[in-house]
């Protein structure tokens, strides 16, 4: 699971990630920089709450492989018919 932090300024994306994730800001710096993973083998729940958290921050997520279903969160919620 990676995030797209190109949306953000970077200080910005390095901060957020670092009190989001609970890293370090050299970490955090290292997973904007070159791109790290920032989960490795998460279940559909935890991509989630990764997404959701991190989406309402400005990023965007990406898994690879491609996840199975439509994230964000909200978007996949009223795409089911769920409010």
């Amino acid at each position: 699971m990676f995030v797209d932090a190109f949306t953000l300024e970077r200080k910005k994306a390095i901060a957020i990630l670092a009190a989001e994730l609970n890293l370090s800001l050299v970490m955090a710096r290292r997973v904007v920089d070159t791109g790290l993973p920032i989960a490795i083998e998460v279940n559909t729940k935890e991509v989630f709450d990764l997404d959701h958290r991190l989406s309402q921050r400005g990023f965007k997520i990406k898994t690879a492989p491609p996840f199975r279903w439509q994230l964000p969160l909200s978007a996949a919620l009223s795409s089911a018919g769920i409010t």
